[in-house]
């Protein structure tokens, strides 16, 4: 049976909740995609983790903060919510979040045959940018080590490689380390780095990374157009990520 994860990055929320994000509020549509969500675990026995995966405000202040935590809270779960930031989140104000929510606290979930490592690319000087560092690559590695699971799926927020449109002035920078050791995991009989999934880019698109499948998300607020450079404020929504047991991924874009 495989395992499934919603995915939902980028929802922008911004200090009151009433205050527009590109003309659409983002308070009530990451409302409505934890809506759905939450009906999903009640329903959806493959459902094994959601998955928050960065710019989870736009305004860096304690009360976005708190309209996360406000609609995370409402729903019991019975998943582990798992968080990573992006480079919109204040760090100290996302960890106290993180924690308010009781979300999952490793950097590494084990499901059945499968890893979820969850990587920080926040990178206080990037500008935008994010980063990668070998301390931290190491520790996931060693955790890895201790597992007996097949199949690895790598979660960040930024981009690996090029949309060719303005998200490529703030990719995942100075992380050489990082591509390194994905790409030699890719290639390893243990704990096989199979795909990476990643927020930022507001768009649903699969790149290629050696041979490895990197899936860029749709946003809970707003979309990009890469190639126009404009916002399409008509479409949000989440993203479901499929591990099945021989290894393979897939995502599919759910538009609310």
């Amino acid at each position: 049976m495989p395992s499934k994860l919603l995915q939902i990055t980028d929802c922008h929320l911004k200090a009151d909740k009433n205050t527009l994000f590109h003309n659409v509020n983002p308070y009530q549509r990451l409302a409505n995609c934890l809506a759905y969500a939450h009906k999903q675990t009640q329903s959806n026995s493959e459902l094994a983790a959601i998955l928050l995966t960065g710019d989870l405000v736009q305004d860096e202040v304690e009360s976005s903060y708190q309209q996360l935590v406000e609609l995370v809270n409402q729903y019991p779960w019975s998943v582990p919510i798992c968080l990573v930031p992006g480079n919109h989140d204040e760090p100290n104000l996302f960890a106290q979040a993180k924690n308010a929510i009781g979300a999952y606290s490793m950097p590494l979930l084990e499901l059945g045959q499968w890893q979820i490592a969850l990587f920080d690319s926040f990178d206080e000087n990037g500008h935008g940018g994010g980063r990668i560092d070998e301390a931290q690559v190491d520790y996931i590695y060693q955790l890895l080590n201790q597992s007996s699971a097949q199949f690895l799926l790598a979660v960040l927020h930024h981009h690996l490689l090029p949309y060719g449109g303005f998200i490529d002035n703030y990719p995942l920078r100075d992380s050489e380390y990082f591509y390194s050791w994905a790409v030699e995991q890719a290639k390893s009989a243990r704990n096989k780095l199979t795909a990476v999934v990643h927020g930022h880019v507001h768009a649903h698109k699969c790149r290629y990374l050696d041979l490895i499948p990197v899936y860029g998300s749709i946003a809970s607020s707003v979309q990009f157009e890469h190639s126009t450079g404009e916002i399409n404020s008509c479409q949000y929504g989440l993203t479901q990520v499929t591990l099945y047991e021989d290894g393979q991924v897939t995502t599919q874009a759910i538009y609310l």
